[in-house]
């Protein structure tokens, strides 16, 4: 599901694409959570936001941002540094 060559960006997906990543996603989470440690399930995590993030179409950038959570002030990579050092 999450498997692109190293280095290039996804595709540009559309809202409809964007909402299925996720829904995929939510299927996954369980059992991640249940098969990895904190940390690792933390970047897997942030790994996955990330990448349909990036695979948001210029025009559904925001949906996809504000799908994911992301647009949640204390949200940056700075606030995860801190809550979770050496996660990054």
């Amino acid at each position: 599901m999450w498997k692109h060559a190293a280095g290039k960006r996804p595709a540009m997906c559309t809202a409809p694409e964007i909402d299925h990543m996720l829904s995929e996603l939510e299927k996954e989470l369980p059992a991640w959570s249940k098969k990895y440690e904190e940390q690792v399930f933390l970047r897997m995590l942030a790994s996955a936001l990330d990448y349909i993030c990036s695979a948001a179409d210029p025009d559904v950038r925001e949906y996809a941002l504000g799908k994911t959570g992301l647009l949640v002030p204390e949200s940056g990579e700075e606030y995860w540094k801190n809550r979770f050092p050496g996660l990054f």
